[in-house]
């Protein structure tokens, strides 16, 4: 049986070692090399290219010279066994030299046969860069005795043509000579300059990363230990801001756990304490009831802000143990006439006796929803109790709960009241649980425990509105198909 490739990792105290050739910094080095030695190849090419090239019109240009000269001191027809001219062709390039003109033609060297010639260049056409590489990558690899001729027009005597025959093998020996040594100069010039740019980068890009990856496996095996922490560097470029964003998310994560940890412990402690400090919340609610049949009207006055405090504070312990725990709600979803429900959530929910507020119910009353009762009965109740405390002494206060059906097979359930809005320090935090501050005596768990209750049935609670002339919540609740189907038959019906 085939065995996968194991690759060993490292692990020195709270650092993190990788094998080389798995590392950041070879892939650097690799790809700096591979970018250089491109250029390189690609400016050595170039330069034996234009080399070549300049040594063809160099050497074209010295039996120009030759054949002028020629010209001069002894005007055609002239003895090629001359003493003087036999000097002249000591200096010229090629073995043979034509010269045409309008009136004459003379031979001086020795002249290649046609046939035996292999290749011919026009040096009064330049040809392009690429003909240039080609031509001498061709005299490199398969060049050293080729019988060749150039032919120029005399820059200094119109109508003179100057065809010089050679070999290239002397041009051959000097390219490859020039190709060697700009060889060894790019395999300096790649060594320092990519030794260079790997440091560069090394101590711009792979030792920040290296750190910034060791601190988050630190940070991920143990989030409490802070020796491993670095603050941000302070740079301005993207290293920085990922520097600023792994601190913060450390700062964020730390909150976040020692506030898990803290809820963990109010947990345990609610849970050992609930049972007894319920019951005494209990008798001290009957014996209030009393109170308001005494015969002390200041007793009678006071009694409904009495039973209303102990009432909260009942809530309140119910509340707290039921967060605490972190049980995801437990489902149990049916059809049930949405106005019904909202109607026993009314009776259940009084508003509080020192100040009457007015409940509107804007549902119709063969609207069908697909849900669990039970957890819909907690959500409705706490966004009602919510508006309830949020209009304390408000007169003509009112709360309106409407519901139709929405889109994307939804039943939006709106919670509009007509209080003084939530502040814009309560927004950023008014979803999470125990950071709202808008009433005293609250658990801040209401609209923690609603968002959970909804998104388990799929949906989501969003603020609609807010402001001075009232708040708008709205409860955005997934409908099955069955369910759909009923409110389709109603509205047909209808």
């Amino acid at each position: 049986m085939a065995m996968g490739r194991k690759i060993s990792v490292q692990r020195t105290g709270n650092r993190t070692r990788y094998p080389f050739f798995r590392s950041l910094k070879l892939k650097i080095i690799l790809l700096v090399v591979a970018i250089l030695v491109c250029v390189e190849l690609a400016v050595l090419v170039w330069s034996v290219a234009i080399y070549r090239y300049e040594r063809l019109e160099r050497h074209m240009s010295q039996d120009m010279l030759v054949a002028d000269a020629i010209a001069i001191i002894r005007p055609w027809p002239f003895d090629v066994a001359a003493p003087e001219v036999q000097n002249l062709l000591m200096q010229a390039r090629s073995g043979g030299m034509i010269v045409r003109s309008e009136d004459a033609e003379w031979t001086v060297g020795r002249i290649f046969a046609r046939s035996q010639i292999e290749d011919t260049f026009n040096l009064d056409d330049p040809p392009s860069i690429a003909t240039k590489v080609i031509d001498a990558l061709d005299l490199i690899f398969n060049g050293g005795q080729r019988q060749i001729v150039l032919f120029q027009n005399s820059p200094v005597r119109p109508g003179w043509v100057v065809e010089a025959f050679t070999t290239d093998e002397e041009l051959r020996r000097q390219t490859l000579r020039h190709a060697i040594d700009m060889a060894v100069v790019s395999v300096l010039i790649t060594l320092l300059l990519g030794w260079t740019l790997v440091l560069t980068l090394d101590e711009l890009i792979v030792k920040p990363l290296g750190r910034i990856a060791r601190e988050v496996t630190a940070f991920h095996a143990d989030p409490e230990d802070e020796s491993t922490d670095h603050p941000p560097s302070g740079r301005t470029d993207e290293i920085g801001d990922l520097e600023k964003a792994v601190d913060e998310m450390r700062t964020e994560v730390r909150r976040s756990l020692r506030q898990q940890t803290r809820l963990a412990t109010l947990g345990a402690a609610v849970s050992r304490v609930n049972h007894d400090l319920r019951n005494m919340l209990s008798t001290a609610v009957l014996l209030s009831d009393s109170l308001e049949h005494s015969q002390d009207p200041d007793v009678r006055r006071v009694a409904p802000r009495l039973i209303d405090s102990l009432e909260r504070a009942t809530r309140l312990c119910i509340d707290v143990l039921r967060f605490a725990r972190d049980e995801k709600p437990r489902m149990v979803e049916t059809d049930f006439s949405l106005l019904r429900l909202a109607q026993e959530v009314d009776d259940a929910t009084p508003p509080p006796r020192a100040r009457p507020i007015q409940l509107y119910l804007e549902i119709a009353g063969d609207l069908v929803v697909h849900g669990d009762r039970d957890q819909m009965f907690r959500v409705l109740q706490n966004m009602i109790r919510n508006a309830y405390e949020a209009l304390a002494d408000r007169p003509d206060s009112w709360v309106r709960l409407r519901a139709r059906r929405g889109d994307s097979q939804q039943v939006w359930i709106d919670v509009c009241d007509n209080g003084p809005g939530v502040s814009d320090g309560t927004l950023q935090w008014l979803f999470h649980p125990f950071r709202t501050k808008e009433k005293l005596g609250g658990s801040g768990l209401g609209l923690a425990i609603v968002r959970e209750i909804m998104r388990a049935h799929g949906g989501e609670i969003e603020l609609l509105e807010t402001g001075p002339g009232g708040t708008t919540f709205r409860l955005k609740l997934p409908q099955r198909e069955p369910a759909l189907q009923r409110m389709g038959q109603r509205e047909n019906a209808a």
